[in-house]
């Protein structure tokens, strides 16, 4: 568990992206990746969601799949920090919609 939670502090991810995808508090995520926090001391809900998440991403044997979880993060990290027109956040927002429906489709 402690390296795949590592492994997901170590990518190209955004701390935000990550908080979005797993629920785990952004302020956690930042301060776990510049050593201010320690993983032992992590509540053991906030590892098991790090956890989850970067076993689908890391684990995936379907690179199709963990290039579609990637893109969602980014996409919402997009939606909640960029300031856009609303046509660009509509065109995100229906790739977003493109992207789970995807996601839908290859968890059946």
């Amino acid at each position: 568990m402690r390296e795949l939670i590592q492994k997901l502090l170590d990518s190209k991810l955004s701390s935000l992206q990550i908080a979005k995808e797993t629920g785990v508090p952004q302020s956690t995520i930042y301060r776990m990746r510049s050593k201010e926090r320690s993983l032992d001391n992590l509540t053991l809900k906030n590892a098991e969601l790090l956890s989850e998440f970067a076993e689908i991403l890391f684990n995936s044997e379907d690179d199709e799949k963990q290039n579609l979880l990637v893109k969602r993060a980014s996409i919402k990290g997009m939606l909640a920090n960029l300031e856009m027109s609303n046509e660009e956040a509509q065109k995100l927002e229906e790739e977003l919609h493109d992207i789970e429906g995807n996601l839908d489709g290859l968890n059946r």
